[in-house]
């Protein structure tokens, strides 16, 4: 509780989204292990689709192998290493621009001529129209720009056309890659794994979807191939749901921004042997990422992290904090006194369902907000005893900026269930 209030108080603490194995039927996330206990070998249909290029009478061809996330797609990314051209068939006189070294695979020997070579790095920026209007509004919204072309080393080119597209709300990588280049969050499923709304198949299962989009496509002009592949894909162990790689609401430590203090002290660290600290751990720390610290859970240890409907918000940092900001704690006791660990000797115990009656209020809350109950479960991650050496060898509490987060006015504040936090 301490630890996590202090992380807040210096602004490292943030509410983002995380990618999980997702079963929409049984509405939970899936450990690795539970992941792999359900794989199996179906043959789908994949998607080459026609991206117009914007001011161009072209297109940029893009494959996937989930054609339900394309009305969710917000950029294209290619790899800023590899070479890509822009070819003319010689056919209709279509221009389309994918990776050189696929042509002949994805075209055919001979059907086009090669108009312009470019490195993947050249691309990056230029603009396209999107397949669907669905995310348009979204993006709108968010007052983020979208369409056109990222760049990032994890697209290969043993497959498909060397341009992927992304949709940041339905894997990890394209999720890197939103963050990377700020995109907008797009996810047009929801947490029953059905289409919503903003699309023509709403209440329809995504993977049920699949024919469905190829078929729009098809209709638009925009399908230049749905190419039948084989593949493991994972199931539920418990339903035999085909699982999902969701976007969930998580909260995160902002590793990110104390990288170069946390490899600085580690350098100052006499590691025996010498491989581990300049090699693997050493390694991990030149490319350490935001760390997800919480879990859709019921049972664990609670983010101590109280919110308003209005989105202000207040980090408890101990028993004492939360009984001088609660007006309700002793209700709350009351209300559970059977329930309680009596060892909690008539303190609020810290866990689920007692927490969530707690709400907060501000010492100088003139204006008062509506209160509302928690919106989600929460759970607890463990801690394994090397993240507990990296806090204690790296010193990283010296590490955090001296920035401090404040609630710009008084509100009155219920305790918010989005994560969880280490004991």
């Amino acid at each position: 509780m301490v630890g996590i209030k202090r992380i807040w108080n210096k602004g490292l603490l943030y509410k983002g989204f995380k990618i999980v194995p997702y079963c929409p039927r049984c509405g939970t996330p899936l450990s690795s292990h539970e992941v792999a206990q359900g794989y199996k070998d179906v043959k789908e249909r994949s998607a080459i689709a026609k991206f117009p290029v914007k001011g161009e009478d072209a297109y940029i061809l893009a494959w996937t192998t989930t054609p339900w996330t394309l009305p969710s797609n917000v950029a294209l990314c290619v790899n800023p290493d590899e070479t890509y051209v822009k070819v003319k068939m010689k056919e209709d006189g279509t221009v389309y621009y994918m990776a050189q070294a696929l042509c002949d695979t994805v075209l055919g020997e001979g059907t086009y001529d090669v108009l312009e070579t470019f490195v993947g790095k050249d691309l990056e920026y230029k603009e396209y129209e999107p397949l669907f209007d669905y995310a348009v509004a979204t993006c709108e919204k968010q007052h983020k720009k979208a369409f056109y072309i990222v760049c990032d080393n994890y697209v290969t080119l043993t497959d498909g056309t060397g341009v992927v597209h992304i949709a940041p709300a339905f894997g990890e990588d394209d999720s890197k890659v939103g963050r990377k280049y700020d995109l907008p969050f797009v996810q047009l499923v929801d947490g029953k794994g059905e289409m919503t709304k903003e699309t023509p198949w709403a209440g329809m299962f995504c993977k049920k979807a699949d024919p469905e989009v190829l078929k729009a496509l098809r209709e638009s002009g925009l399908l230049f191939s749905a190419p039948v592949f084989e593949h493991s894909y994972p199931h539920c162990w418990r339903c035999d749901t085909p699982l999902i790689y969701y976007a969930r609401e998580s909260w995160f430590i902002k590793m990110t921004a104390v990288k170069d203090d946390l490899i600085r002290n580690n350098n100052t660290i006499n590691w025996i042997p010498e491989s581990i600290g300049k090699g693997r751990f050493g390694d991990w720390l030149e490319n350490v990422q935001d760390w997800g610290v919480s879990r859709n859970r019921y049972w664990g240890t609670p983010l101590n992290i109280w919110e308003c409907e209005c989105g202000c918000q207040h980090a408890i940092g101990s028993q004492a904090e939360l009984k001088s900001m609660s007006r309700t704690t002793r209700n709350v006791v009351k209300k559970y006194d059977k329930e309680m660990d009596q060892e909690a000797n008539g303190e609020v115990e810290l866990h689920r369902p007692f927490i969530d009656d707690v709400t907060i209020t501000c010492r100088s809350a003139a204006n008062r907000c509506t209160v509302y109950r928690r919106l989600s479960t929460a759970g607890l991650i463990p801690v394994p005893c090397h993240l507990h050496s990296i806090i204690i060898h790296l010193k990283i509490k010296n590490c955090l900026s001296s920035s401090s987060r404040q609630i710009s006015s008084p509100r009155r504040l219920i305790r918010r269930v989005d994560g969880s936090t280490p004991c």
